[in-house]
């Protein structure tokens, strides 16, 4: 064997040996360094019911067992009802500090004019007595991390929580009669009186 075939394996040798312990150090801060966060649902509060929307706030603890903020977290949310959709949100950003246990608050807000197709108008339901509408709610809420960065590539996990909620939403608390007078002041001040 020439004294450059030597070389040339010793160098492929060498290199092999490089890439597999690589892969190696890898493995080791994917499944030994990095931890998944851990989501936990807590509750949700309505907090406040107008004539046009409701706005409801979702908790959850969030404990990134990390050492560094986790800032590629994001939220996505549906409402139905009927099993229809009825609303939905994408991509809300959400940050989970680092090395601790954190209340995440996951603010939505639904629309009463997106229901009433499913579910009837605003008056035709206070007409029923209704004060609130069943609907569900699904909650994703997902991202990457970053784990490593070798050979010019960066490495990261993906992670994914989902829950699903069976819940009331409130109706706004007027009379008959109240939604009697906003339509007539309405068309009061669209005809002029």
């Amino acid at each position: 064997m020439s004294r450059f075939s030597s070389v040339y394996l010793k160098v492929f040798l060498l290199s092999v040996l490089l890439l597999s312990q690589g892969c190696t150090i890898l493995r080791m801060i994917e499944h030994d360094g990095m931890k998944n966060p851990e989501l936990v649902f807590i509750d949700y509060k309505i907090i406040d019911v107008g004539m046009k929307e409701v706005k409801i706030d979702f908790n959850f603890t969030a404990d990134n067992p990390n050492e560094y903020n986790i800032e590629t977290f994001y939220v996505d949310y549906q409402f139905f009802i009927k099993e229809q959709p009825v609303a939905r949100g994408y991509s809300i950003k959400m940050d989970l500090i680092p090395e601790g246990v954190s209340q995440v608050t996951i603010p939505m807000a639904l629309s009463y004019e997106n229901f009433y197709e499913t579910v009837g108008t605003l008056a035709g339901l206070i007409q029923q007595d209704k004060t609130s509408v069943d609907a569900r709610v699904d909650i994703i809420i997902y991202g990457e991390y970053f784990i490593a960065e070798a050979f010019n590539k960066t490495f990261t996990k993906f992670y994914s929580y989902q829950h699903s909620l069976n819940m009331e939403i409130p109706l706004p608390e007027v009379s008959v009669e109240s939604v009697s007078e906003m339509v007539t002041d309405k068309l009061n001040s669209f005809f002029g009186d």
